[in-house]
């Protein structure tokens, strides 16, 4: 591919921020080492101009503007930059991989909406404050009522997971405290979130970043159970996806929603691809279950009684215990 090139410069076409100007393989190593570097600079006027004009002036970035994305699991990182051609650029915006997944307030626009920048897709850059939201990637709506206000008890327990960490590294309890809304609300909250950061400091939108990336914490209200399918190529080869099918059509409910105190989810990995197929109740694997034995183990559930022992000999325990002490919150400290 390289022989392929036209002639002349492939990386740096402008020699003056090409630094130092002649750095090229030395006899003793990498170009790049500090001794070969003296050695440049005392010896070269050029490369020590050229180096004190960068670092005292900088570089002169054309004008215009470019937006650079990069995917998450749950939204977009992206940046965006315009230059009006000085050394400085004009304006910088990163966006945090949950910006998707929020609706813009522009009663909240940090430039008191007398000029709205555009990102490279030709949306409106404005301050991350607001509801969920539908996106492709996101699905169906998140439209249920928001819940209460967290207990007493929650925020003396939030106070013991703080309390953990160095002062000025409180944000550190973010995780933690996401865990604890989750297993007094059933899922992570929009009034959750609002709470969690003004606790931490946090503003509603870097909450929101953490809670909508990571599974784990959800968006809708949960049963006592959650039933997790894996439908990944080991589990799917042995059947998980029509596992998921029949339980559908036993709750009928379709994946992500909430029946008789059973909720129902498809999930990527379980992390046990030799026991497929896999699915798990309150983060406890079963595997090797045929679908009639699964819709026997579901029947017992939405009939309020205790599902059996899992494949490491773990009853799950209800889907608030369960977060409750994935808080950490239980552990001696």
């Amino acid at each position: 591919v390289i022989e392929s090139l036209p002639d002349g410069p492939v990386m740096v076409e402008d020699r003056k921020i090409a630094w130092p100007a002649q750095l090229a393989l030395g006899e003793g190593g990498l170009g790049n080492a500090p001794e070969y570097i003296r050695k440049i600079m005392g010896e070269s006027m050029e490369a020590l101009i050229h180096h004190f004009k960068l670092v005292t002036e900088g570089f002169k970035v054309p004008a215009g503007e470019v937006y650079v994305p990069l995917e998450s699991p749950r939204g977009e990182l992206g940046y965006h930059i315009v230059s009006t051609g000085g050394t400085k650029p004009w304006r910088v915006h990163g966006r945090d991989p949950s910006f998707v997944n929020l609706r813009l307030d522009r009663g909240r626009d940090r430039l008191g909406g007398k000029h709205r920048s555009r990102d490279g897709r030709g949306r409106s850059v404005t301050d991350i404050q607001g509801r969920w939201m539908d996106t492709p990637l996101m699905g169906k709506a998140h439209d249920h009522a928001d819940a209460p206000p967290l207990s007493e008890r929650f925020h003396a327990e939030a106070r013991k997971l703080i309390a953990r960490y160095p002062e000025g590294q409180s944000r550190s309890a973010l995780l933690p405290m996401l865990y604890l809304a989750q297993a007094e609300q059933g899922y992570v909250s929009p009034t959750a979130m609002r709470e969690i950061g003004d606790l931490l400091g946090l503003t509603r939108a870097q909450v929101g970043a953490v809670a909508t990336f990571y599974t784990m914490f959800k968006r809708d209200p949960q049963g006592k159970w959650l039933i997790s399918v894996c439908t990944h190529p080991s589990c799917a080869l042995a059947g998980g996806q029509q596992l998921k099918e029949r339980l559908e059509q036993e709750l009928g409910i379709s994946c992500g929603e909430t029946a008789d105190d059973v909720s129902l989810e498809e999930v990527e990995c379980l992390c046990a691809c030799d026991g497929a197929p896999v699915f798990s109740v309150n983060h406890e694997n079963y595997e090797r279950m045929s679908v009639d034995d699964a819709v026997g183990l579901v029947s017992r559930l939405r009939a309020g009684e205790q599902p059996p022992p899992g494949a490491r000999g773990e009853v799950p325990h209800e889907f608030g215990r369960v977060n409750h002490r994935l808080s950490g919150v239980e552990a001696p400290r």
